[in-house]
């Protein structure tokens, strides 16, 4: 489930919850096909989005800034 989506710039952040019990490969799937479809999924842990929000920001900015849509 997407955290955040950004239709204009082809970008969609997901925050990933451990707690749920979801691994990294059951998103394989998915990221590939969003990826055909133009779209960057940055992925981020509870533990970076409370401790490391400045590189998250960049990160997140980073991607916006090259999934531009032409």
């Amino acid at each position: 489930m997407a955290d955040l989506i950004c239709i204009d710039r082809k970008l969609i952040v997901e925050r990933d919850d451990r707690q749920r019990g979801r691994e990294r490969d059951d998103d394989a799937a998915p990221t590939a096909e969003i990826g055909r479809q133009g779209f960057v999924v940055p992925r981020f842990t509870n533990a970076q989005v409370l401790d490391e929000r400045d590189a998250l920001i960049a990160t997140i900015r980073g991607a916006a800034a090259s999934g531009v849509a032409s």
